[in-house]
């Protein structure tokens, strides 16, 4: 990513603590979601369900405000993140059939550690 600074404004600077945030939900699979996009309603309803389909605690944080993208979201994609076990899933909109099988090679690796 490139960043243009102005006159004498300071420079741009990007968060880079996704991985810390990631962390803070290492026990549950967490949706992080905006209402930016109309598809996040169905994105959450589908990471919800494949949650309840393989026995695993879940949840959603509603990011509403810009402070909270920056301070929460664990990925530079604030418009929607899933988490499990501490580590980020995926920052986009995946089909039950993709997320299942994620969900399944992200509990062996786990397990695996």
């Amino acid at each position: 990513m490139m960043v243009m600074k102005f006159d004498h404004a300071p420079v741009p600077t990007l968060l880079d603590d996704w991985g810390k945030k990631a962390e803070q939900y290492a026990h549950e699979l967490t949706v992080f979601r905006s209402d930016q996009c109309p598809y996040i309603d169905d994105a959450a309803k589908t990471v919800l369900n494949a949650a309840k389909k393989l026995g695993l605690e879940s949840r959603v944080v509603e990011l509403k405000t810009c402070d909270e993208v920056r301070n929460l979201s664990p990925s530079p994609y604030g418009v929607f993140s899933i988490v499990y076990n501490g580590r980020l899933l995926s920052s986009y909109y995946l089909l039950e059939k993709e997320l299942l099988k994620r969900l399944e090679e992200f509990k062996r690796s786990h397990y695996e550690r």
